[in-house]
């Protein structure tokens, strides 16, 4: 999907109008009977859009000898009938038809409801697209909405709105505010979740990079170093700059910078001395150390509050609080790799913090940092330790948010396209730092039961039969070293068989699938076999392709490479190719194996979940 492309042109209409007319008379041509399937208009409306686009970038063409050709009619029609532009595509549930969230504060998100089939009554965890940013990198994103500021990708819909919403309140402060006093923005957020990065991305974008400055109010020692601060500020101002000042801790020291701010961010001046300097056209950012949100800065007000309490919300109010939360044109609640946690409630302020069960993101944000981590700026596609990154996704808690997390997943970058595997991870004790070990290793080991399973022989010869049998059944041509019993392959092909079983864990996860012990009990929210059906049916392209790559590089690991024609003792194979490459024969086979992935994990003793902590 191309960026975004703002403006109007004369002719919008009529392009739109001439894509929609164009798909209804291709099919009115068509062959299906009494034209009773309706069109689809979704390739028209990207046709309509692609021109629209067009009309947009090119104009109306040029000027022939003083006067316009015209509409561009001939172009614009070559745009419709082509079909060029591609544009993401996602369904959308009507909520009329009862589907409802099973927390009915969970607001609907595009990027949640494109996991799962329309009406599926459960709701699985995002852990599966994460997966995929992080071993695909941008191609995962490209068919859900998402936002890119600088070095910052998103696909958090809170976290979009709120970054856009900051970023017109920037564009419009440089283009139409006088600057008799700064733009004034708040930044809350818990330790170690970024603060300073998402809102200097946004502002890098809009004033330049040179533009930032950066203070630790918690470093400054007196009111002369902020007074000779607010100078650094007009200094750039009065080189023609429009600085973006990033205060970091302004609520250290018990709100007591509080009352030195309101001048400077009401009236654009601050006083040194007896003499009050204009600061100019500047922005503030303000960057909490205290409070994970905004609605969590102020003590809470509702009554009946304790004795503590009380006198928390009175030093408040004394510091100048309420007075600096009026001033803040806005501000950015930054989450971090961590789940939101809910604020306290009145009698648990000893207790920790319950999370949010709303915060259905945090692995998709945990992704995308792991995917700048690791491969920085490349396209390629990473081989990365199935578990581990499980690990990494799942682990309930980075003890100091995205610094834990980068001093994890740094180690691990590998050069030239090496595999990321956990020989790479801290020793426990270092572990420790950053992640709660167990848990962490619980989720590392968590299909080492399956994969070192007895049954995993059986299923071996469960998948062999299985392929036979619906060789025989499609009338698929087998070659003659596998058409015969398993137990009379040769180990080669026998292991092919083992490494089949063995990957099920690793394909079911691209879709946000686990395996549990069918000993354990079932969980709440979990999904019904049914359910399960349902998700792989809806998945079955992404998880087809997945099990043939799985097989692909089982080869390649083993020396096989691409060949016209099959040779074992060349260890040459003709479907050693891209997926999307393969004839449609072969990927049947893999869809069909990828059907009976239930059955098979049923064979094991384990029944297919939602892949969780």
């Amino acid at each position: 999907m191309a960026g975004r492309a703002d403006g109007e042109v004369f002719g919008f209409s009529v392009s739109m109008t001439a894509a929609l007319a164009h798909a209804l008379a291709r099919h009115a041509e068509s062959d299906k009977p009494d034209h009773a399937n309706a069109p689809d208009f979704a390739p028209a409306i990207e046709a309509g859009l692609g021109a629209l686009r067009n009309l947009l970038e090119l104009g109306h063409g040029l000027v022939d000898e003083g006067l316009p050709q015209g509409f561009p009619a001939a172009r614009i029609a070559g745009v419709i009938a082509g079909r060029r532009a591609r544009f993401a595509r996602a369904p959308v549930s009507w909520p009329a038809g009862g589907e409802q969230s099973p927390d009915s504060r969970q607001p609907w998100m595009i990027v949640e409801a494109s996991q799962r089939p329309p009406g599926l009554a459960v709701y699985p965890p995002l852990v599966g697209l994460a997966r995929q940013i992080v071993i695909q990198g941008k191609r995962a994103l490209k068919n859900y909405p998402h936002a890119s500021f600088g070095k910052l990708a998103t696909l958090d819909r809170f976290e979009i709105e709120t970054l856009r919403s900051l970023k017109r309140l920037m564009v419009g402060y440089r283009n139409d505010d006088p600057g008799k006093k700064p733009l004034s923005i708040g930044v809350f957020g818990p330790p170690g979740a970024g603060k300073s990065f998402g809102v200097k991305q946004v502002a890098a974008g809009i004033f330049g990079p040179e533009a930032w400055i950066e203070f630790n109010l918690s470093q400054f020692n007196g009111t002369a170093d902020l007074i000779g601060a607010f100078h650094q500020v007009r200094d750039l101002v009065l080189s023609g700059m429009t600085p973006v000042v990033f205060w970091d801790e302004f609520d250290s020291k018990s709100y007591d910078w509080l009352k030195f701010l309101l001048a400077p961010m009401q009236d654009g001046r601050f006083q040194e001395g007896q003499v009050s300097h204009w600061i100019g056209k500047c922005v503030f950012v303000f960057a909490g150390g205290t409070s994970p949100a905004f609605r969590e800065f102020a003590p809470r007000s509702e009554t009946p509050l304790s004795v503590d309490e009380r006198a928390a919300l009175l030093h408040f109010k004394l510091s100048k609080g309420p007075d600096f939360q009026s001033r803040l044109d806005g501000y950015y609640d930054v989450a971090g790799p961590n789940p939101r946690k809910l604020p306290r409630v009145k009698g648990d302020s000893h207790k920790p913090r319950e999370t949010d069960p709303t915060d259905i993101c945090y692995p998709l944000r945990r992704a995308l940092l792991i995917r700048a981590l690791v491969a920085g700026k490349s396209d390629e596609r990473l081989d990365f330790d199935s578990d581990l990154l499980d690990a990494l996704l799942l682990v309930p808690e980075y003890k100091h948010g995205a610094r834990s997390l980068e001093k994890l997943v740094v180690p691990l970058r590998s050069q030239g396209g090496n595999p990321i595997r956990r020989a790479a991870l801290p020793v426990p004790a270092q572990l420790a730092m950053h992640v709660d070990p167990e848990a962490f290793s619980r989720v590392l080991g968590r299909n080492e039961g399956f994969r070192n399973s007895k049954m995993i022989e059986d299923l071996a010869a469960a998948i062999h039969g299985f392929w036979r049998e619906q060789s025989k059944r499609e009338g698929w041509k087998m070659a003659a070293q596998l058409d015969k019993p398993y137990a009379e392959l040769a180990p080669i092909d026998q292991e092919d068989n083992r490494a089949a079983a063995r990957r099920i864990p690793r394909v079911l996860a691209l879709a946000g699938l686990g395996l549990r012990s069918a000993d354990e009990p079932v969980l709440p929210g979990e999904p019904s076999p049914q359910d399960v059906t349902r998700f792989v049916d809806f998945h079955l392209e992404l998880l087809a392709e997945a099990e043939h790559d799985g097989w692909m590089e089982h080869r390649q690991r083993n020396g096989w490479r691409r060949g016209e024609t099959r040779n074992d003792r060349e260890r040459i194979h003709p479907l050693l190719i891209p997926y999307e490459t393969l004839p449609e024969k072969e990927k049947s086979k893999d869809r069909q194996t990828v059907t009976h992935y239930p059955g098979m994990a049923a064979m094991a003793g384990f029944r297919i979940a939602w892949l969780k902590t």
